[in-house]
């Protein structure tokens, strides 16, 4: 896990913080308000991030298969003139595919 993603999740991009590759080709914390903050501390944060990332991942994964709003428009519009449900389909059918974390 990038520890740069981290911070600006955790901490909301504030200014004066700042990531460095190292020789071994990792990031780690340069920069930071009231100093850098301690391995437990990173590791904890990572540990809240990845939790996060795993419980919001069917969000992208719904974006990419929901139809567009256009088409979701002209469903709409069909079921009502034709007493059907594909718009509800649809929406049940993505939102079972992946459901939340």
């Amino acid at each position: 896990m990038n520890i740069a993603e981290v911070i600006g999740w955790k901490f909301d991009h504030q200014a004066g913080m700042c990531c460095r590759e190292n020789s071994d080709g990792v990031l780690e914390i340069t920069e930071f308000p009231n100093g850098i903050p301690s391995v437990e501390d990173q590791t904890k944060w990572t540990q809240e991030y990845e939790s996060y990332l795993a419980s919001t991942a069917y969000i992208a994964k719904r974006k990419a298969d929901y139809k567009s709003l256009e088409e979701q428009a002209d469903m709409r519009y069909w079921d009502s003139v034709n007493g059907t449900t594909l718009l509800n389909d649809h929406i049940a059918k993505v939102k079972s595919d992946h459901p939340k974390g």
